[in-house]
C-alpha cells in the first residue's frame, strides 16, 4: 500500500528530494499547494519552457503552456524539397510547410506550433498550448507554489479536456519554474 502511494507519486518527491541539489534559490523555499489560479498570475519560466497567465484576448482569458522547443531544420528542408520549394525559399513558405498549423477545439482550447529561426538561422519548432481560464483552474491540483510565491513546482498530467487535443504529460511540464 505504501509503495504504491509513492510509485503513482514519484515524479513529485523525486523533484522535492533532488530540487535543492539543482536549485539553491528554489531549496529554501517551502511549497503549497495552489488553491487559486490567480497564484499563476505571471510568466513562469523553466528550461526553455513557458507558462504565462491570463493571456487576453478579446474577452477570453486563456493559460498559455509553451514547451521545450525543438530543432527541425532537416525535417522542414526536406518537406520543403517535397513540396517543390527551391533553395532559399524554405522559411518563405514556412506556413505552407507547417504540420501543426494552430487551431482550436469546441471548447475554445487552442494548439499549435510556432516555428522560428535559432540564433544560428536552423528552425525551431516549439508546441503551444492555449487553455481556456476554466481548464486551467480543473488543473490546480498539478501546480504547488512557494511561500514568497517566485518559484512553481509541477507534478502530472495538464488535462485539456478536449476531442482534439491529448492532454499535456507530465513528462513535457514537469520540475521547477522560476517567476520572471
Amino acid at each position: 500500500m505504501i509503495f504504491r502511494f509513492f510509485a503513482k507519486r514519484w515524479r513529485f518527491f523525486s523533484i522535492l528530494i533532488f530540487c535543492p541539489l539543482f536549485f539553491s534559490c528554489a531549496s529554501n523555499q517551502k511549497f503549497q499547494a495552489v488553491t487559486s489560479i490567480s497564484q499563476l498570475e505571471g510568466v513562469w519560466e523553466s528550461n526553455g519552457r513557458q507558462i504565462e497567465y491570463p493571456l487576453k484576448s478579446g474577452k477570453n482569458r486563456f493559460f498559455r503552456i509553451s514547451l521545450e522547443s525543438k530543432d527541425i531544420n532537416e525535417e522542414f528542408a526536406e518537406k520543403a524539397r517535397k513540396m517543390g520549394f527551391g533553395e532559399g525559399w524554405e522559411w518563405a513558405r514556412r506556413h505552407a510547410i507547417n504540420d501543426d498549423f494552430p487551431r482550436a477545439d469546441s471548447n475554445g482550447t487552442q494548439s499549435g506550433s510556432r516555428l522560428f529561426l535559432d540564433e544560428n538561422g536552423r528552425v525551431q519548432s516549439q508546441k503551444t498550448f492555449l487553455a481556456v481560464e476554466i481548464v486551467a483552474m480543473q488543473n490546480l491540483n498539478v501546480f504547488s507554489i512557494s511561500e514568497d510565491g517566485r518559484f512553481l513546482i509541477t507534478n502530472g498530467d495538464f488535462k485539456l479536456y478536449s476531442d482534439d487535443f491529448d492532454d499535456v504529460k507530465a513528462e513535457k511540464i514537469d520540475g521547477v519554474w522560476e517567476k520572471k
